[in-house]
């Protein structure tokens, strides 16, 4: 039986026309937060922010999609768990 790799990078619009965007980095135990204007891959992250951290403290960006804080929640269980 194959397991499932859970989801481990995420993208949404702006208000402002741009689009933010996440990423877990299961390597190293961090998340990657990229704010306005993520639209080249090769680029830095704004935050990186340990697993630990955002169980306690919640993203450090404005208005990410609760959605997408729930499913990173998931992701991270998924891969704390492996």
């Amino acid at each position: 039986m194959t397991s499932k790799q859970p989801t481990t990078s995420w993208m949404w619009p702006t208000g402002g026309g741009d689009v933010n965007g996440v990423t877990i980095d299961p390597v190293d135990g961090v998340i990657h937060w990229f704010d306005s204007g993520i639209g080249c891959a090769c680029g830095d992250s704004t935050i990186e922010q340990p697993y630990a951290n955002y169980r306690q403290k919640g993203t450090p960006l404005a208005d990410v999609p609760d959605d997408v804080c729930a499913e990173i929640l998931l992701s991270l269980d998924a891969l704390e768990s492996a």
